[in-house]
């Protein structure tokens, strides 16, 4: 059953919607140009934001490629806002498309209300090169929201840009959210700067469950054959004193992983 026939079955008691769902339904079946301009038309006219989001996921198998780009774009600028806007999930469905026309979109948008949005912003343009998506970057790394710093962080280590270190090595230095912390050493990391690794092992001890388990997956991420056994002896080092039982999974799924990725236990 697919995601619209879903939706059709919750919609049995509204009519008019149940008559619209059918009709894309049958719509999508045809994937010719009108077909899909009119999918779209109705989609901006329907504001039960559940339906919206299931339309939206489901607009690469709708669509035509070559349209289905421009009215992610429009959809992004016509539907409602409310608490639970697609627009974060339209951004993303825009990485099937990425071109620069995408990227001109993304920089047009960085400073979206929704921080879901600029999330979703920050994630895509770490796909890019270009000097215009890492200015955008640096600038979303100075947000006002520390979800978005983090991976607007996440981003430029990505990217791998070698100038992009002492800018993050900066924005270390007033950076109070460890969760943020914890992007910016995986960052430096990544564009070879292997002396913040330490750093990554002394937020194991951080009293925020959640950077306890980010830092986890950070450093199973940019581990090194060198690195194991320390790895693996502060990790059961660890586990001996944690009292989060998702942290003590976690840990626990990690070591196995790392035991049997370079040991074959």
């Amino acid at each position: 059953m697919s995601e619209i026939e879903e939706v059709m079955i919750d919609s049995e008691d509204d009519p008019e919607l149940e008559e619209k769902l059918e009709r894309i339904k049958e719509l999508a079946q045809k994937r010719d140009l009108a077909s899909t301009e009119e999918i779209f038309q109705l989609i901006k006219e329907q504001q039960d934001e559940h339906v919206i989001w299931t339309l939206v996921e489901d607009l690469p198998v709708l669509s035509l490629p070559e349209v289905a780009k421009k009215a992610l774009m429009n959809i992004f600028h016509t539907i409602e806002r409310g608490d639970y806007s697609p627009n974060s999930i339209v951004i993303e469905k825009l990485e099937d498309y990425w071109d620069e026309e995408v990227e001109a979109f993304l920089l047009d948008n960085i400073q979206d209300p929704d921080e879901m949005v600029r999330v979703a912003i920050c994630e895509l343009l770490g796909r890019g090169e270009s000097q215009a998506g890492i200015g955008a970057l640096r600038m979303l790394l100075q947000d006002e929201e520390w979800l978005v710093r983090g991976y607007a962080a996440q981003a430029l280590g990505d990217i791998g840009n070698q100038e992009q270190k002492t800018f993050l090595q900066q924005c270390l230095q007033s950076e109070e959210s460890d969760w943020v912390q914890v992007n910016l050493y995986e960052a430096l990391c990544q564009l070879g700067e292997r002396q913040y690794y330490t750093s990554l092992l002394d937020l194991l001890d951080s009293p925020s469950y959640h950077t306890r388990i980010i830092c986890t997956s950070a450093l199973v991420e940019l581990v090194e054959k060198q690195d194991v056994e320390l790895i693996l002896k502060r990790f059961r080092q660890r586990l001996l004193i944690e009292d989060a039982y998702s942290v003590e999974c976690h840990l626990q799924d990690k070591i196995a992983y790392l035991e049997e990725t370079f040991y074959g236990n």
